[in-house]
Order: C-alpha cells, then sequence, then structure tokens
C-alpha cells in the first residue's frame, strides 16, 4: 500500500482517487501544484468542483460509466485553477483495486494545457489566414467589376460629353444628355471607391480638404447607416486641408460610421465633428500620440453601449471583433489606426460602458498652396494634333469612342482589336506611328508586352497606357518621359490632354528590353 501510495503522490501526471459517486477521496501533489488548489480543502466534495462548469456534466457521467465497469475513451476536460486560467487536462478514467476489490474509480490527467493554447493559437491563425484570403479574393472580384464598370462608364461619359459638343446648345435633348453625363460621373467616383477597396487603384498623396471629402461621400455614408438612426452632422466652418491620399481617409470615416451604426440599437445616435485642434505635450491622443502642431480632427461618437474596459487595448489589433460573423471582419478599426499612423496622424478613443464611444482621428494640419489659374478646356478647344496614332483596345465601344475623340482632335489613327493585328500594322508603319495608345489588360500578350516589342524598333516611341487599374510594375516606376498613363474612365479632355503631353514630352530614348516581333508573333 505505501508504495502504491508513493506512486500516487509522486505520479507528474495529476491523479484523483474517487468514489463511485464521484467524490474525491485522494488528489496527488502534481493536482496541486498545476492547479493551485489546496487538496485538503476538495476531499470528500464532489469531482465537478474542480472541473470547469461547461465541462461537469461529462466528466460526472465518465465516472459513472467507469463505476459500472465500462472504461470510457480519453477525455477532455477542463479544470479550475486558483486563478483566473483554465488548465486543460487529458483524462483517463479507469477502476483500481482496494482491498482486493474493485471499488475506487482513479482519474489520470495529463495537462495539456500549452499544447491546447499552441493548437489553439493555430487555429486562430488559420481561421485569419482564411478571413484574409476571402477578404483578398472579395477585393480581387470587387476590382475585376470595378475594371468592367470603368470601360463601360468611360464609353457613356465619352459619347455623352461629344454628343454635347456636336449638338445645338438649345436642343431639348441637351439637358437629358447632361444628366447621363453627371450620373457617369457619379457612377466613375463609386468606380474610384471599390478599387480603393480592392487595392487596385489609389490616388497617392494629395492636398484636400476633409470637409470637401464628407460632403462628397455624404451620400453614401447615409445608405450605410439605418434610416432609424439620427445623424448629427457639425462640419468646421473653414476649410481642413490635410496631405493624404483621400481614398485611406475615406476609408477611414467609412469604417468609423460603420463601427458607430453597429454599436448603436434603434433610434441611435451617431455626432459627426470635425475641426482644427492643437495638440502639446498636455493633451495627447491616448491610442496613438503625435508630435505637437496644429492637426484636424474627424469625430464619431455614438450613443450605443460602449467598449468594456478588458477589451479596449484589443479593438485596434487586426482581425480582433466582437461581432458575429455576418457582421464584421475585424479590421474596420485596425485599418484606421493603419491609415492614421502611416499619414503622422493620431487617434483618441472616450469611452464609458452603457453610455457612449466617441472615437477622434486627427492629421497633421496642412496650409494649402494657392490654386494656378488655369483655362477651362472644353471639347471645342481640346488640345489637337496631326500626328499618326496607333490605337490598340480589345472593348469595341471604348476603342471606337478613343478613336472619335481622336479624329475630332485631328490625329490619324490606326485601330487594332488585338494585340498581333496591331504588330503587323506597326511593322507597315513603323516610321509613320508617333504614339501607342494601349490598354493594359487585354486577351493574350498584354500592354506592357506590345510596348516593349514596339520600342525594340522603336526606342523613342511615345507610349500612353490606358487602364482601370494603378500600375504597380517596377518597370515603369522607372522616370521615362515617353511614357504616361491614364486611368479609367477618362473624359474625352482627360484624354486630349494626356495625348498631348504624352507627345509633346521631350526626353526621347526608351529602356524597356524586349524581344523582336518575329520572335513575339510565332512564340
Amino acid at each position: 500500500a505505501t508504495e502504491q501510495f508513493q506512486l500516487f503522490e509522486h505520479a507528474r501526471d495529476l491523479v484523483v482517487m474517487l468514489s463511485e459517486n464521484g467524490r474525491i477521496e485522494q488528489l496527488n501533489t502534481a493536482f496541486e501544484t498545476v492547479t493551485g488548489l489546496q487538496r485538503n480543502r476538495f476531499l470528500n466534495k464532489s469531482f465537478g468542483t474542480v472541473v470547469h462548469e461547461d465541462d461537469r456534466e461529462t466528466a460526472m457521467q465518465l465516472i459513472r460509466q467507469t463505476a459500472t465497469g465500462i472504461n470510457p475513451p480519453t477525455q477532455n476536460l477542463r479544470f479550475i485553477t486558483s486563478g483566473d486560467a483554465v488548465c486543460f487536462g487529458e483524462c483517463c478514467f479507469t477502476r483500481i483495486k482496494k482491498g482486493g476489490q474493485h471499488s475506487p474509480v482513479l482519474a489520470i490527467i495529463r495537462d495539456v494545457t500549452n499544447r491546447q493554447e499552441i493548437e489553439l493559437q493555430l487555429r486562430e491563425t488559420e481561421d485569419k489566414l482564411m478571413h484574409s484570403h476571402k477578404l483578398k479574393e472579395l477585393g480581387r472580384l470587387a476590382g475585376v467589376i470595378a475594371h468592367d464598370f470603368n470601360n463601360i462608364l468611360t464609353a457613356i461619359n465619352g459619347h455623352a460629353e461629344l454628343m454635347l459638343h456636336r449638338m445645338n446648345k438649345t436642343t431639348e435633348i441637351r439637358e437629358g444628355i447632361l444628366q447621363i453625363s453627371k450620373a457617369g460621373r457619379k457612377a466613375a467616383a463609386l468606380t474610384r471607391q471599390l478599387l480603393s477597396f480592392s487595392r487596385h487603384q489609389s490616388a497617392g498623396p494629395k492636398f484636400m480638404d476633409v470637409n470637401q471629402m464628407l460632403e462628397d461621400i455624404h451620400k453614401l455614408l447615409q445608405r450605410l447607416i439605418r434610416e432609424d438612426v439620427q445623424q448629427i452632422w457639425r462640419l468646421y466652418d473653414q476649410p481642413l486641408t490635410i496631405f493624404a491620399d483621400s481614398s485611406m481617409i475615406e476609408q477611414v470615416v467609412m469604417n468609423l460610421m460603420v463601427n458607430a451604426r453597429d454599436a448603436v440599437g434603434n433610434n441611435g445616435v451617431i455626432e459627426i465633428d470635425t475641426g482644427l485642434m492643437v495638440i502639446t505635450n498636455a493633451n495627447q491622443p491616448n491610442v496613438i500620440p503625435v508630435s505637437p502642431g496644429k492637426y484636424v480632427y474627424i469625430s464619431v461618437k455614438d450613443n450605443g453601449s460602449g467598449i468594456p474596459e478588458e477589451i479596449r487595448k484589443k479593438i485596434f489589433d487586426p482581425f480582433f471583433t466582437t461581432k458575429s460573423d455576418n457582421q464584421g471582419t475585424g479590421l474596420g478599426l485596425s485599418i484606421i489606426y493603419d491609415v492614421a499612423h502611416r499619414n503622422s496622424g493620431g487617434i483618441h478613443l472616450e469611452t464609458v460602458e452603457g453610455e457612449f464611444t466617441q472615437l477622434m482621428v486627427c492629421f497633421p494640419y496642412m496650409k494649402a498652396p494657392p490654386l494656378q489659374v488655369q483655362d477651362e478646356i472644353t471639347v471645342e478647344n481640346m488640345p489637337k494634333g496631326t500626328e499618326t496614332i496607333l490605337l490598340v483596345e480589345d472593348e469595341s465601344y471604348v476603342r471606337n469612342l478613343i478613336s472619335d475623340i481622336l479624329s475630332v482632335c485631328g490625329y490619324n489613327v490606326l485601330v487594332s482589336n488585338d494585340v498581333y493585328d496591331a504588330l503587323n500594322i506597326f511593322e507597315e508603319n513603323a516610321r509613320k506611328i508617333d504614339l501607342l495608345i494601349t490598354d493594359m489588360v487585354m486577351p493574350g500578350m498584354n500592354g506592357k508586352e506590345l510596348s516593349q516589342v514596339l520600342a525594340k524598333i522603336r526606342p523613342e516611341l511615345k507610349i500612353l497606357f490606358i487602364t482601370g487599374y494603378s500600375i504597380d510594375d517596377p518597370v515603369f516606376s522607372r522616370k521615362n518621359d515617353n511614357i504616361n498613363f491614364l486611368l479609367k474612365p477618362f473624359s474625352a479632355k482627360d484624354l486630349s490632354v494626356s495625348v498631348r503631353k504624352t507627345i509633346d514630352s521631350g526626353r526621347s530614348g526608351n529602356n524597356i528590353k524586349t524581344n523582336h516581333i518575329e520572335a513575339m508573333q510565332h512564340g
């Protein structure tokens, strides 16, 4: 018996000796050490008193099975500890002989807490990767849809512009065409937001008025918020200029608004304020501090339930969310944090449980440079020319529009609907062609590859890429006066200016290395 007790007492695993009805008769030292529970306090008490409440019924059922002579399979159970943590145990229940008879039940518990934590972290990581993959695919889909819409909008907006130019200014139809053009511009703004979301297009940092940006996306924000939620807007009465990518700041505002919307219940209230503030060392934002100076702030306050203190430090972590799977991604606040950090901005959080949450994001105030007054470009006074242009575009409605605009401007246009036809046209007219206009994304050989082939023959050839995406290829990041870009959807005026600018660009020469035309045609 002494030898059995020594084995029991000094076992590395947690061992509990139980009566047939599940009362604790003995606990070994390992159980006391791992859980921090004093064994004397639990003797003669139910085994369920040391088991996590969610696992108690399972534990007692396993004991009852063992007492009847059935050896149940190994089961993972959670055990309470002297602190807030939980001990994960891999439990094996069996009967032992005592005094020559099978009576007590023995629970042998292997501490697998570390393993469980690692497995939990792995599952969380897998979930995050899966979520990230879904978001990436969603962004890719948004980009594809926006790209297709941009092609259509380019044709709609461009033809509306040309129709206005060609028709009598007093005709009744003119007002309808103006409305088409106006609606097309609004649709173009929506596709820019889609492309911004998918990270396929970024305007880059520029001087922008925060108030004007809010007015531009006001209707979109209205659609994001439920009708039963009251919105109170208080915008500063002077321009609030910052230097940032407008699409990023729009994302910040939309995420602030969505977060507030999800926090309030029926008849909730969201308050939106903008303004100027001077930040010193004495009034630093409490989430992201900033250098002392003058800042533009955007504040969104809701009368929701507030944020519990125990999770306030986690809310800006990627993928952290208290919402159900179909309500949120856990990325909204982390995006706000990232944008603020990248733009030398700050974040301040005020919240009281059961009352409100107020998030304030601030960015350095910048004095806008004086506006350069330029003559307004209309269809009538668009830049013109007589040069020969090779146009390559696979979408017929975009191709026809561009050809039409270029013809109005006086250019000689050679039109091709695919890359290989364009190669043949170029071989026949290599010395006549002054500019290549090509879409970036086309079936087979793309616009970049086409430009490389033609630049091998004519290094001084000027190239204008038209695309619905931003240009991320490192080949295009090098300064090259022969290359220019035009983002869809564009107007007739945009196209005419870009064409003239590209043709007139000063420096010749092109460093893009390519294969020969024949190799590309037969390869």
